[in-house]
């Protein structure tokens, strides 16, 4: 069986109701490498912790007020290899 590959987009942000010290939203995409497909329901995780989300429709998540710190992200679906991204987290500064 060949298993495709899953690519992860991660966004920072603050939220409008959140101040940079409860945390910052990490925010992203789950898509086939292959094809840009989004995938939806995909399991995004924070490896070590218990956040985490499940992707939408749209394969678009929402992991609200993440404390700063070093995670790696992790997602995973049936059918696809689990795709683990590192990811920084830093309070109090400008996030793109």
């Amino acid at each position: 069986m060949i298993y495709r590959v899953l690519a992860v987009m991660i966004t920072l942000g603050f939220s409008s109701v959140s101040s940079p010290a409860q945390g910052v939203d990490v925010r992203g995409i789950v898509s086939d490498s292959l094809t840009a497909q989004r995938i939806p329901f995909a399991n995004v995780t924070l490896l070590g912790t218990s956040r985490g989300a499940a992707t939408n429709n749209s394969g678009f998540y929402l992991i609200p007020r993440v404390p700063p710190g070093e995670y790696e992200v992790v997602a995973s679906v049936i059918g696809y290899r689990k795709k683990v991204q590192r990811l920084t987290v830093r309070s109090g500064q400008p996030v793109d």
